[in-house]
């Protein structure tokens, strides 16, 4: 084995102590090692307290010294070899593996411990913990999710997705794939503006088993000829101060007061829920309000063969 001899050291006559200038006693000197001092004298390494003080016995028995020459002489063979390596890997990881404690225990890490509770890569939520939006989603662009967003949706107790978009077009968009991730399906998307665009069919739950008490409409034409279709200028929420799209539809407030199960209601201030509009409800009436008028035209067709 290589004795050790770089850099210095300082004792004082009588002592144990010895100090280290440019050495590393911590990772080349091991309890048992001989200890040449600069009086020649040979002593026992009994602690190394450092990387740069060791204790020795018996006392130093030459003169004060500093900044002297010294040797240690290991003798503990490749026994020492063997744990000088284990103590460089110890003082490495040995912090990093104790601050694992019970988590090193598995062979699968459980989600209470942090893990994904799984072997295969795929991880199990079995719950997620998230801060309110303004205080735990940062700043610089990317995808978040968050809860209790109010500020952002008008609700309250809600799960939120969101994109900053940073310099980007922003919006979210979803897809399939074929099994080797290299074909794509149509992609649904939803812009930063607000408007949601499906590539194929919307369809909603109509089962006659879903439903009981259905009577047919009848007065279509007249709850249709009560609706003020208009067009307007809109904002995309209450907070902003520009109208940038120009559409067409209704008024939800207004709707309310003919088909009051076609809105649902909000409140009137802007830090409020808005009113929205079930559109698709509408559709029955106007296949009502058609049947009418073609009832209205039938008659009238007899009406003049009659006449003539």
């Amino acid at each position: 084995m290589v004795w050790q001899r770089a850099g210095t050291v300082s004792v004082q006559n009588g002592s144990t102590t010895v100090t280290g200038a440019g050495v590393d006693f911590a990772a080349s000197s091991r309890v048992g090692d001989s200890f040449v001092g600069p009086d020649g004298a040979t002593y026992e390494v009994a602690n190394v307290a450092s990387a740069t003080v060791i204790s020795i016995l018996p006392a130093y028995k030459g003169a004060t010294v500093s900044g002297a020459a010294y040797a240690i002489m290991p003798v503990q063979g490749y026994d020492k070899m063997l744990s000088d390596a284990f103590n460089s890997l110890n003082n490495q990881f040995g912090p990093k593996l104790a601050a694992l404690g019970t988590t090193g225990n598995y062979d699968v890490l459980p989600v209470s411990k942090g893990g994904t509770g799984v072997a295969d890569g795929k991880p199990k939520f079995t719950s997620i913990s998230l801060s309110g939006i303004s205080s735990g989603i940062s700043s610089a662009p990317g995808a978040y999710i968050g809860w209790n967003g109010r500020e952002a949706s008008g609700f309250s107790g809600d799960f939120n997705f969101l994109c900053n978009k940073g310099s980007g077009t922003g919006g979210f968009t979803w897809r399939s794939v074929n099994a080797e991730n290299t074909v794509t399906g149509p992609v649904m998307s939803y812009s930063y503006s607000g408007n949601l665009t499906v590539p194929g069919t919307v369809t909603q739950g109509s089962d006659r088993r879903l439903k009981i008490n259905d009577v047919e409409i009848s007065g279509g034409l007249e709850k249709i000829l009560q609706i003020r279709p208009v067009e307007f200028d809109r904002r995309s929420m209450l907070t902003d101060k520009e109208y940038p799209f120009h559409e067409a539809g209704v008024i939800a407030q207004e709707l309310h007061d003919v088909l009051p199960f076609l809105v649902t209601p909000g409140g009137v201030g802007d830090d409020e829920e808005i009113w929205r509009v079930n559109y698709t409800g509408i559709i029955p009436y106007l296949i009502s309000a058609i049947k009418e008028l073609k009832a209205e035209i039938e008659e009238l067709k007899a009406n003049k063969v009659d006449a003539a």
